[in-house]
């Protein structure tokens, strides 16, 4: 599908990378304020979406649930000055499956880098039952079992190419974010 080749053609383009992206914007000083987008106030959602809207969902209210990818969602926000800043989504995974939550972001209908075609949200895990010993007196780690709870992680690399959160280059005015589900359910707030 059409959204399939934009991710793709986005990964391959190896000029568009976040080294060369960051540096044309080293001058420019961090954002002055927190930009909360909410999740329940998107402007436009795949037609083929199962995303729902939740009023109320584990303890969070306006939470948008993506069933299934992929699949997509863009909103509409404004940015009062000039300036770098992070993004640092509210979500809660919903299904223990041991995959990733994978995304793809675009900033008023482009990938600023190629990395943003292919994000991940990171989750946590923990040891079903503790330390386990076994027959002969040693300690093992029980099955470990994604943490199901609300995350919020500042977007960076997942194969360590960058020791800092990714950064974005916003001017002052409109935009429009899109997230694209590319693996994995997740629920979103802000």
């Amino acid at each position: 599908n059409e959204v399939d080749l934009k991710i793709e053609e986005a990964v391959l383009n190896r000029e568009k990378n976040y080294d060369n992206y960051i540096a044309a914007y080293a001058d420019v000083a961090q954002g002055e304020k927190e930009i909360v987008v909410s999740a329940s106030n998107f402007y436009e959602i795949a037609s083929d979406s199962s995303a729902t809207l939740h009023e109320e969902f584990n303890g969070k209210t306006g939470v948008l649930e993506f069933k299934k990818a992929p699949d997509y969602v863009s909103w509409h926000f404004s940015v009062p000055t000039d300036g770098i800043y992070c993004m640092a989504p509210v979500y809660y995974p919903l299904k223990e499956t041991g995959r990733e939550i994978e995304t793809a972001l675009q900033i008023d209908g482009e990938f600023p880098f190629r990395e943003a075609a292919s994000i991940t949200l990171p989750t946590a895990y923990q040891s079903e039952k503790g330390i386990l010993i076994d027959e002969f007196g040693d300690d093992y780690n029980s099955s470990q079992v994604e943490l199901l709870k609300w995350y919020s992680e500042p977007l960076k690399n997942a194969d360590g190419m960058y020791d800092d959160p990714y950064s974005f280059y916003f001017s002052a005015g409109e935009h429009t974010l899109t997230i694209y589900l590319q693996q994995e359910c997740f629920a979103l707030s802000e």
